[in-house]
């Protein structure tokens, strides 16, 4: 039997018709359950039609709706590497924050799938539909307790708590237990946000600090 994975796609669609679902059709060594959570206010626009006829074979849930700030959210780093958009005369970090929130909703999307139907996935994937790769190489063993990332071609020193090298927010592996802890990056910007709103918002650096405050790393 084919090891099972559940793909994990967050905030965006881009690109799935040239990459994704290229990927999907060649990678022929897992069993592949494919779980979306997209921003977007326009659920049923025919983008989006045409995306869940084709995603169909893998496709096992689909979550689309507009991603907004919470009212309370307050931060109010200005480093020049924090992620902000002007949403309401308001400098807010909302890309940030959706994705982290949709990584999220698509990991329990995909648990409580698992739940439902009774199955059990090898690992959970946090993937891009934009991703250009051929397949998805065939990984000999995934142990209990790691955290797998890609290398990112442009590595650096993370601009968060830990000052270490970063880690991918692009294309993750784990078991269950751990992407958990892993995708609760999301609640951890918020309330480091509470703690101390000059907090930087920050891609790679906000889920490097969960992972530390995690021990996910050492």
């Amino acid at each position: 039997m084919k090891p099972k994975i559940a793909l994990l796609i967050s905030g965006r669609a881009t690109c799935w018709e040239n990459c994704l679902l290229s990927v999907l059709k060649n990678t022929t060594d897992y069993d592949i359950d494919l779980f979306m959570s997209l921003n977007s206010n326009s659920p049923n626009c025919k983008y989006f039609s045409i995306m869940k006829k084709e995603l169909s074979p893998y496709l096992r849930d689909l979550y689309i709706n507009e991603y907004i700030v919470p009212d309370d959210f307050i931060n109010t780093s200005t480093h020049v590497h924090s992620a902000k958009q002007l949403v309401n005369n308001k400098y807010v970090p909302l890309y940030l924050l959706s994705m982290w929130f949709n990584y999220k909703n698509a990991f329990e999307m995909a648990c409580e799938y698992e739940t439902q139907n009774n199955i059990k996935y090898d690992f959970f994937m946090t993937f891009r539909s934009d991703i250009i790769i051929d397949k998805i190489p065939l990984f000999e063993k995934v142990e209990e307790n790691v955290l797998y990332s890609t290398k990112q071609p442009c590595h650096f020193i993370s601009f968060g708590i830990h000052k270490i090298p970063i880690i991918s927010v692009d294309w993750v592996f784990a078991k269950k237990d751990i992407m958990k802890l892993y995708l609760e990056t999301y609640n951890f910007i918020i309330e480091q946000s509470k703690i101390d709103n000059n907090y930087i918002c920050h891609y790679e650096s906000n889920v490097t600090d969960n992972c530390i405050e995690k021990i996910l790393i050492l």
